[in-house]
């Protein structure tokens, strides 16, 4: 379980944190992803893909039930959790979202 984290942590991590843009939030989903896969790794099958594609569609789904969870309780919107990484991907500083630029229409 040590190398798999080592060889895919950082990649997980990416995609949570893209997703949540929150660090702690990210962590945290990184974690229950590995405990995940601790618990059901017997579910794993080689034939149908890569354990890489596996382990990022587990921290994938996870991510987005995490948005819809915070969303139900308010403390989040969807567009606030995956629009706020795609603004200092495309390096808007001012985080206004009625701003249109170039990245909105990625």
């Amino acid at each position: 379980m040590e190398v798999l984290y080592q060889r895919s942590g950082g990649s997980l991590y990416s995609l949570a944190y893209r997703i949540v843009a929150d660090q702690q939030v990210a962590e945290d989903l990184l974690q229950e992803a590995f405990v995940a896969v601790w618990r059901r790794a017997t579910f794993y099958a080689s034939q149908s893909g890569a354990v890489q594609t596996w382990l990022l569609s587990i921290v994938h789904h996870r991510a987005i039930d995490d948005l819809r969870r915070r969303a139900t309780l308010g403390s989040v919107t969807l567009d606030e959790g995956r629009g706020s990484a795609r603004s200092r991907r495309c390096g808007s500083k001012s985080g206004n979202p009625y701003k249109v630029s170039r990245c909105a229409r990625l």
